[in-house]
């Protein structure tokens, strides 16, 4: 029995653990996403998609954001468009 106390006690220590860094993930993202410089940036990427200077500066800014939170990939992902 007190094996299982145990593991039901370590059980519920990870789970706890796993929500502190899910929203912890959740809330780096929303402050990023809210960014207004990030915010800029995107748009001007979105508006103007094959200008180089526009995407080398939005790149700078992922670049960044992965060196900074020692992140292996940083991405953009966009929502798709509504109906119009």
């Amino acid at each position: 029995m007190f094996k299982e106390s145990e593991l039901a006690t370590l059980a519920g220590l990870k789970s706890a653990q796993l929500a502190e860094w899910r929203n912890e993930k959740l809330a780096l993202a929303a402050t990023i996403a809210e960014n207004s410089v990030n915010v800029d940036k995107t748009k001007r990427l979105i508006e103007n998609p094959d200008s180089e200077s526009v995407r080398a500066s939005f790149l700078e800014g992922l670049d960044a954001i992965q060196r900074n939170f020692l992140y292996v990939r940083a991405a953009m992902v966009l929502r798709a468009a509504g109906p119009s």
